[in-house]
């Protein structure tokens, strides 16, 4: 590197993804994590017939409401982090489903999850530090 090269690189300001703080949450960061749109794209093939009504990033422990169809519905939901979380399916303080840990839960790996008419459900959401995402589906 020649001199005048090493005076432009010696005054040049860090930029955001050098400055320690930043290459420490960089790190941290999982290159494969999954994101939004991601597990939207498992939709066709693993929540086939449901359609999507939700989806979001929360922090953990979450509480992600199932919205009210006013009728019988099923479900299913996928879950990410960077860390594992385990999800449960919770209705009228009953716990209907539980995923396996995992970095990607599935609320139900066998399938979808019935509820019954006017059932009020939630997902609650358990894991490490960081945020949780999450797709859900519904049929009808």
């Amino acid at each position: 590197m020649s001199q005048a090269q090493a005076a432009t690189v010696a005054t040049r300001a860090p930029t955001p993804s050098t400055t320690p703080a930043h290459a420490e949450a960089d790190a941290k960061r999982d290159p494969g994590a999954a994101t939004l749109d991601s597990l939207s794209l498992l939709g066709p093939r693993l929540a086939a017939g449901l359609r999507e009504v939700s989806r979001g990033e929360s922090p953990l422990p979450a509480s992600i409401p199932i919205p009210d169809s006013g009728r019988e519905t099923c479900l299913r939901a996928v879950l990410a982090a960077d860390a594992p979380v385990t999800a449960k399916l919770i209705s009228e303080d009953r716990v209907l489903a539980v995923s396996e840990p995992g970095r990607q839960a599935w609320l139900d790996v066998r399938g979808p999850i019935c509820l019954g008419k006017g059932a009020q459900a939630h997902i609650e959401v358990q894991g490490g530090a960081g945020p949780v995402r999450y797709v859900l589906w519904l049929a009808p």
